[in-house]
């Protein structure tokens, strides 16, 4: 996993692999904590539009 600030919007993100390094998760880092919750600390599954991002190697 790795993170980043995007110099061209300014958004922070977070990149993963998967186990067989297939494909990659890019997390919005900033949206992640304004989603909405159910009970409390807890982000709706799956998670709204545009949080994560899946691109195949």
């Amino acid at each position: 996993m790795t993170a980043y600030v995007s110099p061209n919007g300014k958004k922070a993100y977070a990149v993963l692999e998967n186990g067989d390094f297939s494909y990659v998760a890019v997390v919005d880092l900033q949206g992640l904590p304004s989603a909405p919750r159910t009970g409390g600390h807890t982000a709706p599954s799956p998670l709204p539009a545009g949080l994560v991002t899946f691109i195949a190697e």
